[in-house]
């Protein structure tokens, strides 16, 4: 499912992607191969190009058009609305986000077993990400309200809720980012899976710069960037695990922020993903600012 993609290299999984493509081309099996390239530009995006991965889920919903096949249609607007978030082309992400929540019932039972969560809190959160990048987080917070009110929330997504409020409250409301890292903390000790660690461990830190404690913020970043380049897990944020350890750098003073905010914006820009790219610049105009 969605989950197994994760450390996947497209260098080694391309020669498969080809013949499975072929051979679906021979069945004539438009939703095999409409699937088989999404994967494939999922991939993409983790060891290459998240430009890749838009084009990909485009492509692959260029080959299901005339199908007839209503759950791949709403399927792939799910996965284009994450595509376009991750490439960082916000104003699309927010359009396809919004054609993908109204579709997304129509997504079958086998295709919401091949996504591996429920397709809909998913969507949802994404939303309230991009609502959170396009500085509107009032908007992004009232669906995460709505979201963790009372309600049951398959692991992954409570996190990126909680996540998305600690982003939107660090800057203004420092004390509530740091009670809901703490509220993060526990859902993270009860499922420590690796990708889940790393994208948590991510939110928390930025959750310590807010609350000053930058120093206890650099050894989490650095402890997570190492484990996530040695397990292959969550190297979607990688990015942005070098902003956030930028920014706390440049809080204690370390003369390693510039090299630090460099690599990021290297990252962010190989990777195509322009939000950390945006994020990784204003780092390096702060310190050009006071250097």
């Amino acid at each position: 499912n969605y989950a197994w993609w994760q450390g996947i290299d497209a260098a080694e999984i391309e020669p498969v992607f080809q013949q499975a493509i072929v051979l679906a081309h021979k069945l004539n099996d438009m939703r095999a191969a409409a699937l088989i390239t999404m994967a494939f530009g999922r991939i993409l995006m983790i060891t290459g190009s998240s430009d890749a991965y838009v084009e990909k889920v485009e492509e692959a919903q260029k080959l299901n058009q005339g199908t007839g096949n209503r759950s791949v249609e709403a399927f792939l607007r799910t996965v284009n609305s994450h595509a376009l978030l991750t490439a960082g082309l916000l104003p699309r992400a927010l359009e396809a986000n919004t054609l993908a929540l109204d579709s997304v019932h129509d997504i079958d039972k086998f295709d919401r077993q091949t996504l591996g969560f429920d397709p809909e809190p998913w969507l949802k959160v994404l939303r309230a990400r991009i609502l959170l990048y396009l500085d509107r987080f009032p908007e992004a917070a009232v669906l995460v309200d709505g979201l963790l009110d009372g309600r049951q929330l398959e692991t992954v997504h409570r996190v990126n809720a909680h996540g998305t409020r600690i982003e939107g409250y660090r800057k203004t409301q420092a004390d509530l980012a740091v009670k809901e890292a703490e509220r993060l903390r526990d859902i993270l000790q009860k499922n420590a899976t690796p990708y889940l660690r790393v994208i948590g461990n991510r939110y928390c830190a930025l959750a310590l710069l807010a609350g000053g404690s930058a120093q206890d913020a650099i050894d989490l970043l650095t402890e997570t960037l190492g484990y996530a380049r040695t397990q292959k897990a969550g190297l979607e944020v990688e990015p942005y695990l070098l902003t956030a350890l930028a920014e706390a750098m440049i809080a204690t003073g370390s003369p390693a922020a510039r090299a630090t905010a460099l690599e990021a914006l290297d990252l962010a820009q190989r990777r195509a993903m322009r939000s950390a790219e945006q994020e990784a610049h204003a780092l390096l105009a702060s310190i050009d600012a006071t250097g």
